[in-house]
């Protein structure tokens, strides 16, 4: 299973560095820091185990974590379907998608 790593504090008890599956870092975010996915600096593994191709700029907050990364166009569709219905701002003047490798902070 494809991990990136959440930086963020989290309650006591927990691992000192905390692993999330790459498809549940948006459930993450918001149950356990009350943020939108791309509002968590999620660190990708040092390895290089997990790439992503296409990254997400459709969205305000996206935009502003310098894009929210997922390997494939098909994660990146389910993302804005998902992220549409919950009501994300729409970022103006941007493309949707950039291709390339994401950065660490669009984890």
């Amino acid at each position: 299973m494809e991990q990136v790593r959440c930086p963020l504090k989290h309650r006591a008890g927990s691992p000192d560095e905390y692993w999330v599956a790459v498809r549940d870092r948006g459930s993450h975010a918001k149950s356990s820091h009350k943020l939108l996915g791309p509002q968590v600096p999620y660190e990708l593994p040092t390895d290089g185990s997990v790439k992503f191709g296409v990254a997400c700029f459709y969205h305000e907050v996206c935009t502003k974590a310098g894009g929210f990364g997922f390997k494939n166009n098909s994660g990146l569709s389910l993302h804005k379907r998902k992220a549409d219905e919950e009501g994300w701002e729409k970022a103006s003047g941007t493309d949707t998608t950039e291709t390339g490798s994401a950065a660490g902070a669009a984890a």
